[in-house]
């Protein structure tokens, strides 16, 4: 048998702190637990959904391996411990881990582990990034305040989904969080915060503010790496939380090109000119990747020009694949007629005035009468 004790204190800490952050999908039923592992810094509770993840050191224990605890029978240890006002509770593991055991002076209440798979949080919680981030200290609550400002103070509904907002270092003191709207101006707030480098990613706000939350009115250490680490929080009640960050842009394209073409990000060469050559059979092709200082990553986008060269053999898989991807950055087409590939138009409409749009739709019209209905546009 194995024994779990924890101050009643601390078990509704954890439990205010990572339940929120288990999954709710009822076809994942490992991440609607909580895992409980003993480590060199005390018992972890940790709960995670695979977008966000928190965790929480608490409790003692002779514990020798990890094990997965249904969520609501910490609920029901934590509600029933306040009612009789209990200073502890306690757990009781069988030999076999099949059963805990909830052990109070007048109850019993045994119920089955879960015995799935969880998946490997280590390389996660072990705070060896890929490389070294980027340190942003502030108050939680401040942070929280900041981004509900941004969601609230406009004329929209909020996303219930989680509206992106963007987080960016202003100065060394200062972070600026933006929030974009169709059709109104965009949402900013500042707040004081110390950094030891420029900081620029994008996050799901509803998750960030349920990450502020568990941290409560804290000093909260943010570590912000690569755009494909999570973001690492630190706050001063034992917090411990990460999220994902919101990929799109530049990165994303350049992600999307390179599993297309089955290479390493990494490897994927990009020239001088901000030119990615394709190779597919007998088709050569050129994806230009055009840069701009939009944090949500809609100005940077990946073009596809009349450095295409006109009429090259036709290749259905590639045409299809570049065509989706250019049609999600809101582009031309690239079309084929007669065996042959054809560039229709390039640019985007709202960085044009009204002679080059009348120019564009001159052209297009004389692509139609040329290629019928083979040439599609996405000018909206």
């Amino acid at each position: 048998m194995a024994t779990i004790t924890i101050e009643t204190e601390e078990l509704g800490h954890l439990a205010a702190c990572i339940l929120g952050f288990r999954s709710q999908d009822a076809d994942r039923p490992a991440l609607e637990a909580v895992q409980v592992t003993p480590t060199d810094a005390g018992l972890r509770w940790l709960t995670t959904d695979s977008y966000r993840l928190g965790y929480v050191h608490a409790g003692r224990t002779d514990l020798q391996e990890s094990i997965l605890i249904p969520a609501d029978l910490i609920d029901f240890a934590l509600r029933y411990a306040r009612r009789c006002e209990l200073d502890t509770v306690a757990f009781e593991v069988d030999d076999e881990h099949e059963v805990i055991e909830l052990q109070t002076p007048e109850l019993l209440v045994p119920r089955q582990l879960i015995a799935l798979k969880y998946p490997d949080v280590e390389p996660f919680v072990s705070d060896a990034p890929e490389q070294a981030p980027t340190l942003l200290t502030l108050n939680a609550e401040t942070l929280r305040a900041a981004i509900h400002a941004t969601i609230t103070f406009n004329d929209s509904a909020e996303d219930k989904g989680g509206h992106p907002v963007a987080l960016r270092t202003v100065n060394d003191d200062t972070l600026m969080i933006l929030a974009r709207w169709p059709d109104i101006a965009d949402t900013h707030a500042y707040v004081q915060a110390t950094s030891d480098g420029p900081i620029d990613t994008v996050l799901n706000s509803s998750y960030l503010q349920e990450l502020l939350d568990a941290a409560g009115d804290n000093q909260l250490r943010l570590h912000i790496g690569t755009s494909t680490e999570p973001l690492r929080a630190r706050s001063d009640n034992g917090f411990h939380g990460l999220l994902m960050a919101i990929h799109g842009g530049q990165p994303d394209l350049e992600r999307r090109i390179a599993a297309y073409l089955d290479l390493d990000p990494d490897k994927l060469v990009v020239d001088d000119n901000d030119w990615i050559p394709i190779g597919w059979g007998e088709t050569s092709i050129g994806v230009r990747l055009v840069a701009s200082s939009d944090p949500f990553g809609r100005g940077n986008i990946a073009r596809f020009t009349t450095r295409i060269a006109e009429e090259l053999p036709e290749t259905p898989g590639l045409l299809a694949e570049l065509n989706a991807l250019n049609n999600n950055a809101q582009l031309c087409r690239v079309v084929h007629q007669d065996d042959k590939v054809h560039v229709v138009a390039e640019g985007l409409l709202d960085t044009l005035d009204d002679e080059e749009i009348d120019t564009i739709c001159q052209q297009l019209h004389h692509h139609a009468q040329t290629f019928g209905p083979l040439i599609q546009t996405v000018w909206a």
